[in-house]
């Protein structure tokens, strides 16, 4: 049968259980997952950013909330970045992981197995695409804030009661979060790509969406 207009269609009328079952779920994150793994990897080269966007503070911010070596500072927000780094690598493996598998098993994979790969994918683009998002937001919201200089910070703390910029006591500094950032945006791109590359040469499965 010949592809339609609609991928999803295509998905549901197609040979491919996975394929059709994703289209049937409901859920926000129903994208391929060499896209899903190419999104993850652009969160985590902003979260690479956050060296240089906290040298580009204004005197004031620096002076007062990252003193000493900055790629060595470890403001409470570089914790929450790290965190948020950490949770898309990890389910970008996990995508990667269901992926490989998926298209390991097609034509043969079964209607069980298909919907077990499917919770597997929606658990790690919930945490991946939506509670890391949500961190990453948070700490360049965090850093935006520091733009307005010290007393910007200063009336923060006031109405809020919590110091962003205040030292975590934690081994995770800016620079930390820079490595590893960068490093696992080059891993998740390569993943993207080798998956997307695979799909193409599997007949049974979609790359449209």
């Amino acid at each position: 049968m010949g592809k339609s207009d609609d991928p999803i269609t295509d998905a549901v009328l197609g040979e491919s259980t996975y394929d059709r079952l994703r289209a049937l779920r409901f859920g926000v994150f129903k994208q391929a997952i060499h896209r899903k793994l190419a999104w993850q990897s652009y969160l985590l080269l902003s979260l690479a950013a956050l060296l240089p966007i906290a040298a580009a503070l204004p005197d004031s911010t620096r002076m007062q909330y990252l003193t000493g070596e900055l790629a060595l500072a470890s403001p409470k927000l570089a914790v929450l970045g790290f965190a948020g780094a950490l949770l898309l690598v990890l389910t970008g493996l996990g995508h990667a992981g269901v992926a490989v598998r998926r298209l390991a098993r097609e034509p043969n994979i079964s209607e069980f197995e298909a919907e077990q790969l499917l919770a597997a994918e929606n658990v790690c683009s919930t945490l991946g695409l939506g509670t890391a998002t949500l961190a990453v937001a948070i700490t360049h919201a965090g850093f935006a804030l520091g733009f307005g200089g010290a007393s910007a910070v200063a009336s923060y703390v006031d109405v809020m009661g919590a110091d962003p910029f205040a030292a975590s006591n934690l081994p995770l500094s800016l620079g930390t979060i820079m490595v590893v950032s960068l490093l696992g945006a080059v891993v998740l791109q390569l993943l993207s790509a080798f998956v997307f590359v695979e799909s193409l040469s599997n007949k049974y499965a979609s790359v449209d969406w």
